[in-house]
């Protein structure tokens, strides 16, 4: 298993010699010192230098050497963090200062913790916290279980105390002896773009997003589901490839079956383009949903979404190696991005689009099987959704610990709209949390990309107004616009997906002793979760009876991540920057 890669620095406190993470390949010294942790390609870490500043950008990005040197020579302003393809953080050094631009799409989240030396920050909170000694946050946990529909409830915390979470898309400046300064540098701009100039715009954003990974890549491998997401991105991939070079595309699926749903769909994508290579990832009773959760999930800086499926996830990672994948492309994000957000109905009351909202409120009723007029009176009353009920394992005290916003209005004319801002809020959501996914991957040996949440391609999917780009009567109008020449007609009118969840029923019965005893856990101990009440949900999802999977398995997935934490050794220790020798890019 390889080590844990994250970046980070320090801006001390006087010191001329701060201490720096064990192991860390040193970027820059002095006061204000640059590291890196783990294994990383020369096209994922880049810098440029003039007597006065350095600018090093992190990940994926397509900003070229003449592009870098200007930026070290004439400094960077907040426009870089969409200037170029790719999910990228950019750090601005000078003597004693640092300044470190945060990544819009949230995918390189930024944290930052108090030393004896000073102010640290870094790429991981895992990390920050076994440098600085955080122990996870009780109030953090009981939001992100109770209110995860509301990110704000998270603002500014991670999952340790003491270590601070950075606002995506934000300027934070690090000075010498000075408390942090945290500044937005990033928003949405109001959707003025119409679907023809969107699609256009969407589809060369994706494109680079792609094209910025596999241009580095030997063995690039992509995920192929037969959804619309997946299958955009391989084709994309094969599109780009020359040389002789080409794409593994893969597809999960149940061993012994070879056809039908899903894998007719994955099929025909793979037979496309001769660039593409089928890789079949068949799965067995083995790799149910809830297997192994304690055995093979890592630690991470929060609870990894994967956690539940972390079998599956392994025997395509096992798979990857075999074949030598470094550079692996998910669709992750793309359902949050382009499928549409119920919020637009407010969108529609404001630009009084009264028919359009009629339609759009009678659709969305009848897919999500919800009475209509709730929808109609909550877009009148420029609202959110009103607050959940408390799902049944939570206790008093986890509702107690958690702080959360319930209405806000709809922005005025000229704003950005409120369908956007909470797709941009959810996409960053996808952003933070598939981090932790990556971290997964990252420890069974494994690179894995989602250019769904790049910067350049939210911004291009929320330039067109809500109502164009998600609709209940046609799915992803926005995505199939912009790929109309690359998908097979078949894919591209899909209106469905597989359906997994008679997996998941098989994977409660078969783990049923094991997820019993998970309720009286360290969230119990904790007083987030009432054991009893637990025990009865997953007993009842056992049996087959109708259930929420959301209700309880964020709570077994927080409930690994715990166990996780305190069996893992310190991810990061400090040691005085003398030993290091510094190594210049």
């Amino acid at each position: 298993m390889t080590t844990m890669r994250w970046f980070g620095g320090q801006v001390g406190s006087g010191h001329d010699d701060p201490a720096v993470p064990q192991g860390c390949r040193m970027i820059t010294a002095g006061r204000a010192p640059l590291w890196s942790v783990g294994q990383w390609t020369p096209a994922e870490i880049r810098a440029a230098a003039t007597p006065r500043r350095r600018v090093t950008v992190f990940g994926p990005c397509a900003v070229t050497e003449h592009e870098l040197r200007r930026l070290a020579a004439d400094g960077v302003t907040d426009s870089v963090l969409t200037a170029f393809a790719g999910s990228y953080t950019v750090v601005e050094s000078t003597t004693n200062s640092t300044v470190v631009f945060t990544d819009p799409g949230h995918a390189q989240p930024i944290y930052t913790a108090t030393s004896a030396d000073g102010v640290v920050w870094g790429s991981s909170a895992l990390a920050l916290a076994a440098l600085t000694g955080a122990t996870p946050d009780t109030a953090w946990l009981a939001s992100m279980l109770l209110a995860p529909q509301h990110p704000e409830s998270l603002a500014g915390r991670s999952a340790f105390t003491g270590v601070t979470a950075i606002p995506p898309g934000s300027r934070l400046i690090l000075v010498g002896g000075a408390r942090p300064q945290v500044r937005a540098a990033w928003q949405p701009e109001p959707a003025k773009t119409d679907m023809t100039e969107g699609a256009t715009r969407l589809r060369a954003a994706l494109a680079a997003a792609v094209a910025v990974r596999i241009s580095s890549s030997q063995v690039p491998s992509a995920d192929c589901s037969g959804g619309l997401d997946s299958t955009t991105l391989a084709l994309l991939s094969a599109a780009q490839l020359g040389d002789g070079r080409s794409v593994h595309a893969v597809t999960v699926h149940p061993a012994g079956t070879t056809s039908g749903g899903d894998m007719d769909y994955a099929t025909m994508a793979a037979r496309t383009r001769p660039e593409l290579r089928h890789l079949l990832c068949p799965l067995d009773s083995c790799h149910l949903p809830y297997s192994r959760m304690t055995e093979l999930t890592p630690a991470t800086d929060e609870p990894a979404p994967t956690t539940v499926t972390i079998a599956r996830a392994v025997a395509e990672f096992d798979l990857l190696r075999q074949v030598g994948s470094d550079c692996h492309l998910t669709g992750d994000g793309g359902d949050t991005l382009l499928g549409g957000h119920p919020a637009h109905l407010a969108d529609l009351v404001r630009v009084r689009r009264v028919g359009l909202f009629c339609r759009h409120a009678t659709g969305w009723a009848r897919l999500h099987r919800t009475p209509v007029w709730p929808l109609v009176a909550e877009a009148l009353r420029h609202q959110r959704r009103p607050r959940s009920q408390p799902p049944p394992w939570s206790t008093p005290l986890a509702r107690q610990l958690v702080t959360q916003t319930t209405t806000t209005a709809v922005p005025a004319q000229g704003q950005v709209e409120l369908g956007t801002l909470k797709t941009v809020a959810a996409i960053q959501t996808i952003g933070r949390t598939a981090r932790s996914d990556l971290q997964v991957a990252e420890h069974y040996g494994l690179r894995v990309h989602n250019p769904f949440t790049d910067p350049q391609v939210i911004s291009a999917a929320v330039a067109v107004p809500t109502w164009l780009r998600g609709s209940p009567y046609r799915y992803k109008p926005l995505l199939t616009t912009a790929m109309a020449d690359l998908l097979p007609k078949p894919i591209a009118t899909r209106r469905t997906k597989g359906d997994f969840t008679p997996d998941h029923y098989l994977g409660l019965r078969a783990n049923s002793d094991v997820l019993r005893h998970l309720a009286d856990g360290r969230l119990a101990e904790r007083g987030l979760v009432d054991p009893d009440r637990l025990r009865r949900l997953l007993d009842q999802a056992a049996l087959g009876l109708p259930v929420t999977f959301s209700a309880f398995e964020p709570v077994l997935a927080a409930e690994i991540w715990l166990r996780a934490i305190e069996t893992t050794p310190a991810t990061a220790r400090w040691q005085p920057n003398t030993v290091m020798r510094r190594t210049a890019l």
